[in-house]
């Protein structure tokens, strides 16, 4: 699926007024998600567990993005275990 096909996807969903910053985060964990799923793929010598392990590599480091950047709420302060992040 194309940027411009996700995009549009998600702007008439309820999820964009939600995360309206999903998109960015996407594209950032886009990298990582494709080299876990080549070398998946290239161990296991099975395309499918290779696309399997890049999606899921994909919605779960955007999922922990949103959730990080959502910590934070309207002070702008992000704190996980007492120590700030941002």
């Amino acid at each position: 699926m194309s940027a411009a096909a996700a995009t549009k996807l998600l702007t008439g969903t309820k999820m964009a007024g939600r995360f309206k910053d999903v998109m960015p985060l996407l594209m950032t964990s886009m990298p990582g998600a494709l080299f876990s799923g080549g070398f998946a793929t290239l161990t296991t010598g099975d395309p499918l567990a290779g696309l399997t392990v890049a999606g899921a590599d994909l919605l779960g480091s955007t999922a922990l993005a949103t959730g990080i950047g959502a910590l934070g709420g309207k002070t702008g302060t992000r704190k996980v275990f007492g120590k700030t992040l941002i």
